[in-house]
């Protein structure tokens, strides 16, 4: 019984900085992803929408 009691905190624990570890990856997530949209979007601008990348690459 005192191994499984030694597991419990850890599970509750884990769950718990899983669960605000994902909500905060998951913002960290959307800002990136939307400086990279950004950045994808100026460059392409700034090229003047190259058509010669291979559109697999961004895909």
């Amino acid at each position: 019984q005192e191994q499984c009691q030694g597991d419990v905190p850890t599970f509750y624990t884990y769950e718990e900085g899983l669960s605000h570890l994902t909500a905060e990856g998951q913002a960290t997530l959307d800002r990136l992803e939307g400086m990279l949209a950004q950045s994808v979007a100026q460059q392409y601008h700034m090229a003047g929408v190259r058509t010669d990348v291979p559109s697999a690459e961004f895909e």
